[in-house]
């Protein structure tokens, strides 16, 4: 009879662990002395990958060694749709630099960057990741004035747009 609950729980005990919640973070820092804005976007990884198969991309299989070529091109192409920044009144065009698995292998850690002159003064930043697969997923966005000044704001589904003045 032992062996058989042992069998029973044998794949909950080796199964990844599964969230329950769908949460992004994203931290948008002005850079003075670069004249850059940089943002660094923490995404689970099991979510980012149904996003980006729901639009049609293959299975990428990110941070493995079998990782496809195409994996920036089309993890840009997804960002360039979800995530959009207004500067001053300006639109931001953001490049992907780069990306990197979170120490606990759970979420990717996603870097973009962007040229500009002006600390913020209005930033407007419409933020859809996730959302188009997640009813409740949430994006927690936090901009950095580059002086020591922070504000923090959600998205969702129904909010996409956050606003901050500095």
């Amino acid at each position: 009879m032992t062996k058989f609950f042992f069998l029973l729980l044998l794949p909950l005990a080796i199964a990844p662990p599964a969230h329950e919640f769908h949460v992004s973070k994203t931290n948008i820092r002005y850079a003075a002395e670069r004249e850059q804005v940089q943002v660094e976007m923490h995404i689970f990884l099991d979510d980012l990958e149904k996003a980006l198969a729901d639009a049609g991309a293959p299975d990428l299989y990110i941070g493995t060694e079998q990782e496809l070529p195409q994996t920036p091109k089309v993890i840009a192409r997804y960002l360039e749709k979800s995530f959009k920044v207004n500067w001053n009144g300006e639109e931001l065009p953001t490049g992907l630099l780069g990306y990197e698995m979170s120490d606990d292998l759970q979420a990717l850690w996603i870097y973009l960057a962007a040229d500009s002159r002006m600390p913020p003064q209005k930033v407007t930043v419409e933020q859809t990741v996730l959302t188009e697969i997640y009813g409740d997923q949430r994006n927690m966005l936090k901009v950095f004035d580059g002086n020591g000044k922070s504000n923090t704001l959600l998205t969702s589904r129904e909010h996409p747009v956050a606003e901050f003045e500095f």
